[in-house]
């Protein structure tokens, strides 16, 4: 519970997608309009998910094989947006 209560994100929004998803953005606000906690972003990792993985396309059908959370990564090159990574 004291893991999952730490902030690790100080900012009012975080925008978040899917490496299985291209050109897909969820912006999600923090919940007291300052920051994230753990719970906080695994919550958005779950709602991002959620809202895009039904959009993927893996051997004719939505893809179920990349179910290894790997992390969330920045891409410089996506003006801040964090991308979720998953493994097979």
């Amino acid at each position: 519970e004291d893991e999952l209560s730490k902030i690790v994100f100080i900012q009012k929004e975080i925008k978040m997608s899917s490496v299985l998803v291209k050109n897909v953005v969820i912006i999600h606000l923090a919940p007291n309009r300052e920051c994230f906690t753990i719970r906080n972003l695994i919550e958005c990792v779950e709602k991002t998910e959620r809202e895009t993985r039904k959009n993927t396309q893996w051997f004719g059908g939505i893809d179920i094989h990349h179910v290894y959370f790997e992390g969330i990564y920045q891409d410089k090159n996506k003006n801040g947006i964090w991308e979720i990574h998953w493994g097979s």
